[in-house]
């Protein structure tokens, strides 16, 4: 009788201590909301501090949006498969990288970077040709 006291008592124990767990799982998506958030603060300080134009902030806020979108569609069953999973995730790695890459243009903001003291013409020497125009790409985020 008291080993089954015992085994009741674990069990009991070990469901309270894991049902909070398996609420706020990855499983259940609350990373891929915290993504959605984190990617959305990302566009606000673009805009904010002026590497975003409106075109751009426009066509990222669009994307978030078939993105909750697509995350509402595969919940609509109460869960999300892994495949599911694996989708919502790629497609927050291509929106963040699309991210990056608008507010690092400078397209529309080349007076800011030229105005700016870390802008140097590029120079070039018989001694390092090869090497500097692959450093070149690297520090001035040429596409």
């Amino acid at each position: 009788m008291k080993t089954a006291a015992k085994i009741a008592i674990t069990a009991l124990i070990t469901s309270v201590v894991l049902t909070p767990n398996l609420a706020f799982s990855k499983e259940n998506g609350m990373r891929i909301h915290d993504r959605l958030i984190r990617q959305q603060q990302r566009i606000e300080h673009g805009i904010d501090n002026g590497t975003l134009n409106r075109k751009e902030a426009k066509k990222l806020k669009r994307e978030q949006r078939k993105i909750r979108k697509l995350v509402r569609t595969f919940r609509s069953d109460g869960r999300l498969s892994r495949a599911e999973r694996n989708k919502i995730k790629k497609k927050l790695d291509v929106a963040g990288d699309r991210i990056w890459k608008l507010k690092h243009n400078d397209w529309a903001h080349k007076s800011r970077r030229q105005d700016s003291y870390a802008y140097q013409e590029p120079r070039y020497n018989n001694h390092s040709r090869n090497h500097h125009s692959a450093d070149i790409s690297r520090r001035y985020y040429w596409y």
